[in-house]
């Protein structure tokens, strides 16, 4: 009898992401992604939406003995967020420069574009534009 294999993963729900400073955080994914927080504790977590899922991302406040200076180290890369389209890259780019985030890079994939920002943490966010055709 053959083994019954797992069921497909349909999508991630969210990413939780520790902050060293969780309101400078919030205020960055709610200014430049255009999140909403839908569930908070003052100085302990938010839980922020695009406005389709109660979050899709938790920032925690990191406890002080998780500083980390230096952001480059093994496990997450990066976060794509799918934006729709090359130009809302571009705008959501801007956005993130003005709120003074450093940019990492842009590539054209051939399936799509990508331009790469860095959170208030160092967390790489890339703004994904699918260009492979349906």
């Amino acid at each position: 009898m053959a083994e019954e294999q797992p069921r497909a993963v349909k999508f991630v729900t969210h990413v939780a992401l520790y902050c060293r400073d969780l309101a400078k955080s919030v205020d960055w994914y709610c200014n430049v992604l255009g999140m909403q927080v839908r569930a908070s504790a003052p100085g302990r977590f938010a839980a922020l939406s695009f406005g389709h899922k109660h979050h899709d991302f938790a920032l925690v406040q990191a406890p002080a003995e998780f500083a980390d200076p230096h952001p480059l180290r093994v496990g997450l890369y990066h976060i794509a967020i799918d934006t729709g389209s090359f130009e809302e890259s571009v705008a959501l780019f801007r956005r993130a420069r003005e709120g003074n985030s450093a940019f990492v890079k842009a590539i054209d994939h051939r399936v799509g574009n990508g331009i790469y920002v860095r959170d208030p943490d160092g967390n790489v966010i890339e703004f994904w534009s699918e260009s492979y055709p349906s």
